[in-house]
């Protein structure tokens, strides 16, 4: 009797407990939905900050310098992640909600010159969008501002491309200073389309721009461009947002160049100035052909609210904007 119940006991202790095994996946459940929990707040406290941002432009150092601390949070949790995994949320459309360039006196990553100090002032921003699609079996990117022309004039901005993703991030992370993540993809966005009210023209020159997205969720996109390390916030649009569309009639729109545009608003201020000239008694009337004529200087010199630099040597531009 004694003999067998010392093998017993030899048999139970080579048993594996259950109950530790038990209190492990509970403790690992608490700790993923913590994770959820901690993200899910900064969430909702970086949406709340940029919203009285202007999308960045009127950001304060200190307001700054919180934006920067819950990005930097948001990232840090999701370092080493795979956003291809979570497709849904990565080929979506976007509303942007955060730039964080420092200055935006000349113009801005996202929206360039139309975001610019003066640009703001003649062009004041609706919407502003990023979307990255779906397009059978590539990617589409579409870069879109809606604006208002001196509060009046609707128009859009609108530039459009293939993505795809960078693959020769050893060789960029080198140029440009900075550590691409796998995350990052190559926007080449063709000749930017502008639309005046009905008018529809091309003005300034293609882009390529790369994006290195740094988290992801349900809610928003935050990437980072590719040479610059500006950081980006794209909120997820609304099914019900009506505005997020409203780049494809641009887009398909058979364009007038740019020059021809801006003669044919300049004819049209000096017949307005003539009218004015001829009946009003108060600077007022010539209030329809100052806006025009200002119309038409922009036609006449706009590069489609991208940033270029002219390279004297070889007297061609240098796409210096639009992300980065």
């Amino acid at each position: 009797m004694r003999l067998l119940l010392t093998c017993l006991a030899c048999a139970a202790a080579l048993v594996p407990p259950t109950q530790p095994r038990q209190c492990l996946t509970v403790a690992h459940n608490v700790a993923s939905a913590n994770v959820d929990t901690r993200s899910t707040k900064y969430v909702d406290q970086l949406l709340d900050v940029v919203s009285k941002t202007d999308r960045g432009v009127r950001a304060k150092e200190a307001t700054r310098n919180i934006i920067d601390g819950l990005i930097a949070r948001l990232e840090r949790s999701y370092k080493g992640a795979d956003a291809s995994e979570t497709p849904e949320w990565l080929y979506r459309d976007s509303e942007v909600v955060y730039v964080g360039q420092r200055s935006s006196k000349r113009a801005n990553a996202a929206g360039g010159r139309f975001r610019g100090r003066v640009g703001r002032l003649l062009f004041r921003t609706t919407a502003l969008y990023q979307h990255i699609q779906r397009d059978g079996e590539s990617l589409r990117a579409v870069n879109a501002n809606r604006f208002r022309f001196l509060g009046s004039l609707p128009g859009c901005a609108v530039l459009r491309g293939s993505a795809e993703k960078e693959n020769d991030l050893e060789a960029l992370s080198a140029k440009f200073d900075r550590t691409l993540s796998e995350n990052t993809l190559r926007a080449s966005f063709e000749r930017p389309k502008i639309a005046f009210g009905p008018l529809v023209f091309e003005a300034g020159p293609a882009s390529v721009v790369r994006l290195d997205t740094t988290y992801l969720d349900d809610r928003v996109r935050i990437s980072r461009g590719g040479s610059s390390g500006t950081p980006f916030v794209f909120r997820a649009c609304a099914a019900d947002d009506a505005r997020k569309d409203a780049w494809k009639r641009v887009a398909e729109a058979t364009p007038v160049s740019a020059k021809t545009a801006g003669v044919g608003v300049g004819v049209l201020a000096a017949v307005a100035a003539g009218t004015a000239a001829r009946i009003g008694t108060k600077n007022v009337a010539f209030a329809p052909a100052v806006v025009l004529a200002l119309a038409s200087a922009k036609l006449l010199t706009s590069t489609g609210g991208i940033v270029v630099t002219r390279d004297p040597a070889k007297a061609s531009y240098k796409n210096a904007g639009q992300g980065g």
